[in-house]
């Protein structure tokens, strides 16, 4: 996010140590972890694994999101919405951020969520 006061405690040792256990791997982080980067980068790995503030927001789940460094050509959230766009050939998905699992539960059982596993799903992505 490009701003120190908003460091997640250990979030880039955890992106560290995890691309330390893949031979083919990149790490993105502090200005380097743009959504621009992020959408160049994705659709190249089969393990995607992200470690960041999340923002959920019911009243419009499509616009939650993850936030990343912002950079000329995107601001600085990951929107739920974006991905619907973007073509992921992953296996595997984590999401090590806060708000990404949050939900409202509705008349019947429908659940509002922020709909990352969905929508991680529907961009190619085998599990999340």
């Amino acid at each position: 996010l490009n701003d120190r006061s908003l460091d997640l405690a250990f979030a880039e040792d955890e992106a560290r140590a995890i691309t330390a256990l893949f031979r083919e791997s990149k790490v993105l982080v502090r200005q380097n972890a743009s959504e621009t980067n992020f959408k160049e980068a994705a659709p190249l790995f089969r393990r995607i694994h992200l470690a960041t503030h999340g923002k959920f927001l019911a009243d419009s789940p499509l616009d939650s999101g993850l936030y990343l460094a912002r950079d000329a050509a995107n601001d600085w959230l990951l929107r739920v919405s974006d991905r619907y766009s973007m073509s992921l050939d992953a296996d595997l998905v984590t999401l090590s951020a806060c708000e990404t699992g949050f939900g409202k539960v509705n008349n019947g059982d429908d659940v509002k969520t922020g709909r990352w596993p969905r929508e991680t799903r529907q961009a190619g992505a085998a599990g999340s």
